[in-house]
């Protein structure tokens, strides 16, 4: 039977229907992919995308590049730097303040991620922790979003993105500042995906998208700004993405990570967090009508399938997916 269950962070009501005809179903690729002979962000044409913001370069470089990982001004930018102050005359209009970067995150093309080494991964997130750490230097830059995609865009070469803003999600949303963890809602054990060192991976009680994981710390006085060691977080993230794809065939994910620069006594841990959803189609009419969210999968079921995918799929070795506990 269908019930409603009242999300904490947005204060909505989302509609789990388990009972719902139509599954979710991914998203089939009509966008022609990037070739690598046509790619700006290959070794070689370092120029197309102008200077870089942050460049590293560690041993084992692809041959051919001078550089590892790369941090360019997107050049067609949904926010500028240069904008006016951020207030306006006009109350009801503000100029597109803001910060709006690439980072490319390896000279290789066509990689996953969920084939990336350790190693690479977790230079990847601390890039994303570092451009965020240096925007926060404009006192005008108050919500930061990382946003990371595969199999959606045209551009296949790994890459993602760090947008910076004045004004937090929550001001924009009018909803409470503290995001949702898993402990609201009856049975959180059961919407725990995996805890490893320290981080867990579970889905939220009231969840408006089918197979969203979150991630977050154990301890709530994590800050992403302040982690030296990033290994275990980037082992999370990648176990999680490589559930999602044995599970639903490949379908696109997005990774997002949220941090809002602390305006009050909220701890850390209810400052940022990261998400991962697949790019499903729920072909749900009454969803876009009613403007009601409309789940077909419970979160306990989808914890379920990630949960058991080593024994009911092959993997490529026995290391690929952390243990559960």
């Amino acid at each position: 039977m269908s019930e409603y269950r009242r999300n904490p962070s947005t204060g909505a009501w989302v509609l789990i229907a388990p009972e719902a005809s139509i599954r979710p179903r991914r998203r089939e690729a009509l966008i022609p992919r990037t070739p690598e002979t046509d790619c700006p962000f290959c070794p070689g044409a370092e120029q197309v995308c102008g200077n870089d913001i942050y460049t590293l370069r560690t041993p084992g470089l692809l041959a051919g590049a001078s550089w590892s990982l790369r941090v360019v001004a997107n050049r067609l930018p949904l926010l500028r730097i240069e904008a006016r102050h951020f207030h306006t005359a006009d109350g009801d209009r503000q100029d597109g303040l803001g910060a709006h970067e690439v980072v490319i995150e390896t000279p290789r093309h066509d990689f996953p991620f969920v084939d990336y080494p350790l190693e690479l991964a977790t230079e990847v997130i601390g890039c994303w922790r570092d451009r965020i750490r240096d925007l926060m230097n404009d006192m005008r830059m108050n919500y930061f979003v990382v946003h990371r995609s595969e199999g959606v865009t045209r551009q296949s070469h790994p890459h993602s993105q760090v947008l910076a803003f004045p004004v937090a999600a929550a001001t924009l949303a009018n909803r409470p500042a503290v995001w949702a963890r898993e402990e609201y809602g009856p049975h959180p054990e059961q919407r725990r995906i995996l805890v490893y060192q320290g981080w867990t991976a579970y889905m939220e009680y009231a969840q408006a998208h089918p197979f969203e994981v979150q991630i977050a710390s154990a301890d709530s006085r994590t800050d992403l700004l302040g982690l030296q060691d990033l290994r275990p977080l980037a082992a999370v993230i990648r176990d999680v993405w490589r559930r999602l794809a044995l599970a639903l065939a490949g379908t696109p994910v997005r990774l997002v990570l949220r941090y809002e620069r602390a305006q009050d006594s909220l701890p850390p841990a209810h400052r940022w967090r990261i998400s991962l959803r697949p790019d499903l189609e729920m072909f749900l009419p009454e969803e876009r009508e009613t403007g009601i969210c409309i789940n077909p999968v419970p979160p306990e079921e989808a914890v379920q399938v990630l949960r058991s995918l080593p024994e009911r799929t092959s993997l490529p070795d026995s290391g690929y997916l952390l243990p559960l506990e």
